[in-house]
């Protein structure tokens, strides 16, 4: 039962994976796009700037360099946890977080060579964080907020995520309840990560208490030989 539900997991995660990259994409060559753009005005600038300096026009110049600035194309660090698998998940909740109001504190550290699969922590991440918005969405602007901390040691991988929430979760036989589901059963999105979690040998707790809701997990980090045999 819980190799069905990781495989049935990493069959959506890798899609959702394979989306967000084509989506990376988009972006990215948007940015190139608009870099070699400025590169290419850059000397029309530099003139510019020296006819502003034989003109002995501070002002002018001061001007002129603000409407510049703002004209440059913005830059965005792409590096979140240092994992690229998960830096593409993280990234991408991350900025829909910020793009909702949700105020966002986050430190995450997740090794490159880490040999959890690819898969599994899109699955792991992206409920988590998907859940997380969600849940803040329901809240007034001004209440939203999502921290999100990872960190590796020795072989284990803790990730913590909690964010803002409304009302006292739910629970029933020590499982908390979806709203999507009317509080008639667990969500699926923690089923999944329970899933990846467990066959990890790891532990997921969860605590909804005073207004925040977190979710705790602990990830034995395999050798590689012995994560392939999963």
């Amino acid at each position: 039962s819980i190799r069905a539900t990781v495989a049935e997991a990493r069959l959506e995660s890798a899609n959702q994976i394979l989306d967000l990259q084509k989506e990376q994409y988009r972006r990215l060559s948007a940015s190139i796009a608009q870099t070699r753009q400025a590169r290419h005005d850059l000397r029309h600038h530099m003139s510019a700037v020296s006819a502003f300096l034989a003109a002995d026009d501070s002002a002018g110049l001061r001007e002129y360099l603000a409407q510049w600035g703002q004209a440059l194309p913005a830059g965005e660090t792409q590096l979140y946890t240092g994992n690229y698998a998960a830096d593409i998940i993280v990234g991408h909740y991350l900025s829909l977080a910020r793009e909702n109001g949700i105020r966002v504190d986050f430190s995450l550290r997740i090794p490159e060579d880490c040999s959890i699969r690819d898969t599994d922590l899109c699955v792991l991440m992206g409920n988590c964080l998907e859940n997380a918005i969600e849940a803040c969405m329901k809240l007034p602007p001004e209440q939203r907020s999502l921290r999100a901390e990872s960190a590796a040691k020795n072989e284990d991988l803790a990730v913590t995520l909690a964010n803002s929430s409304g009302a006292q979760a739910a629970m029933r036989n020590g499982a908390y309840l979806s709203d999507k589901r009317r509080r008639e059963s667990a969500g699926v999105g923690l089923e999944s990560v329970n899933a990846v979690v467990r066959a990890y040998h790891g532990e997921m707790k969860l605590d909804g208490q005073n207004g925040v809701f977190t979710v705790y997990i602990m990830l034995r980090m395999l050798e590689k030989e012995e994560e392939q045999t999963k």
